[in-house]
């Protein structure tokens, strides 16, 4: 499976785990919990979960990728391998970052050949007031960055470039002369945008439809960002050979690029459904390798058993059979259970709830969002999850904001929030879609209490939904 080994490591026992050598715990690898520098990995001496060879895969597939997973799977992390991959700055800690992975057994011929511009937007503030300073003042800095990092490659006068930089009054613009010196030079550039639509959504859940639209159509900045983006990658000679997009919901894409049909929606590609979350495998591996520590009481069925009821059970293809774990909380337990040689008494990791919470707000906008929701049956839809556990629905791979509330579209976006996932196809070949596991379930039952107390337009029995919660459980 290709995990990081230290001195620790001796050899692969007959059942596909690591034997543990009991007088050497002092290089335990520690649990990752919420880390998402891919270096770290090497310095700190964490347990890692090889998806390597999944590179190549994304390689094949062209050369501008969306893809969108669910909160706090790994997506973060996995833009940065990327980056550490593909960057001509890392070359020569290839070795280093990679040894003991399938993708330095065998790498392809384009690592570490290109120039990175890698952005994360859940940086940008989302205050309404000064969200598109915010927005300039991030792209400024990073293409400061950007050229200082790669100065020799572009030969250019870092004092005249910042100078320039400090004249251009909108993301777009910098932009702009960012591309104009990547164009000068035969180097590839490749951009990797996280969390692109993290801000907009925030905008969204927060101040509404209209202050959405405001930023994502027409003139509004993070359109004309993207158009510029676009123009980077179709013009000739264009300057970005390569671009990585990942988020949680196809929204803000549709609206910001209508025009962005250059980019390849990966998502529920078969070849990739395992390229974030732990298989069973994964997870019973990672188990037994602190068990052989003594520091885990439970044997590892026992932890299986619990951890598959809370946090396993995603699909994210059609074509696959293979159910993931939700890598964050996995680790969470692990992490916990190490701490107190227990299991954790509080199951849902707490940054969850806040996550799902955001999402929640996402999915009702305002009481004016609610009241129409609620006229066109997705409350109906909630309440047939709530006490089915499933529904068939197609999964439209996109739409704009004016058409969220339509009902295959609100399905889609639970399915893209991981609140629903793929359990296989009916006699109609239209999908199969159920709440993955106890977690979820818990906070969709929150999510209908809360909604309920907060907007006063779904008229629910509570206590009849709390009964039909404890008979799913």
């Amino acid at each position: 499976m290709g995990y990081f080994c230290g001195s620790t490591i001796d050899k692969w026992n007959p059942l596909g785990y690591y034997r543990f050598m009991m007088n050497e715990t002092r290089d335990l690898k520690k649990i990752p919990y919420g880390v998402s520098d891919f270096n770290d990995f090497r310095v700190k001496n964490l347990y890692y979960v090889d998806k390597t060879r999944f590179i190549r895969n994304i390689e094949e597939k062209g050369s501008y990728l969306f893809l969108i997973r669910p909160r706090r799977f790994g997506k973060s992390l996995l833009l940065a391998i990327l980056e550490a991959y593909y960057d001509i700055a890392f070359k020569d800690r290839f070795d280093f970052l990679f040894s003991g992975t399938d993708i330095h057994r065998n790498p392809t011929a384009e690592k570490n050949s290109y120039m990175i511009l890698k952005l994360n937007f859940s940086s940008v503030s989302p205050d309404i007031s000064g969200i598109e300073e915010s927005f300039l003042n991030y792209i400024k800095d990073s293409v400061s960055d950007f050229v200082t990092k790669y100065e020799k490659i572009l030969e250019i006068d870092i004092k005249e470039a910042k100078r320039e930089f400090g004249l251009r009054k909108s993301a777009s613009e910098l932009m702009v002369t960012l591309l104009k010196y990547c164009k000068r030079k035969e180097q590839k550039l490749y951009v990797i945008i996280d969390e692109y639509d993290n801000f907009s959504n925030t905008i969204l859940s927060e101040f509404g439809e209209q202050a959405f639209v405001d930023i994502t159509h027409g003139s509004g900045f993070l359109r004309s960002f993207f158009n510029v983006v676009k123009a980077g990658t179709t013009d000739m000679d264009a300057p970005i050979s390569r671009l990585f997009m990942s988020g949680v919901s196809p929204v803000t894409m549709d609206d910001v690029t209508s025009g962005f049909n250059i980019a390849t929606n990966i998502t529920m590609d078969p070849d990739i459904n395992e390229i974030m979350g732990f298989t069973r495998s994964e997870v019973e591996t990672m188990i037994e390798y602190y068990r052989q520590t003594g520091k885990i009481r439970h044997s590892t069925p026992e932890l299986m058993e619990i951890m598959s009821h809370w946090y396993n059970h995603y699909r994210f293809s059609m074509d696959s059979d293979t159910d993931l774990f939700n890598t964050v909380h996995v680790l969470y337990f692990l992490q916990q259970y190490l701490l107190r040689s227990k299991i954790p008494n509080e199951l849902i990791d707490r940054n969850a709830r806040f996550d799902y919470q955001k999402l929640r707000h996402l999915i009702i906008i305002d009481k004016k969002g609610a009241a129409s929701a609620q006229t066109n049956g997705n409350f109906s839809k909630l309440q047939q999850i709530i006490a089915a556990g499933s529904l068939h629905s197609s999964i439209e791979t996109g739409f704009p904001i004016e058409e969220m509330a339509k009902p295959k579209n609100f399905i889609s976006l639970l399915y893209y929030f991981g609140l629903l996932t793929i359990r296989g196809m009916d006699d109609e070949n239209t999908p199969v879609l159920a709440i993955p596991n106890e977690m979820v379930k818990r906070l969709f039952y929150d999510y209908i209490t809360d909604t309920y107390e907060e907007t006063g337009l779904l008229r629910l029995d509570t206590e009849k939904y709390t009964e039909l919660i404890k008979g799913m459980a």
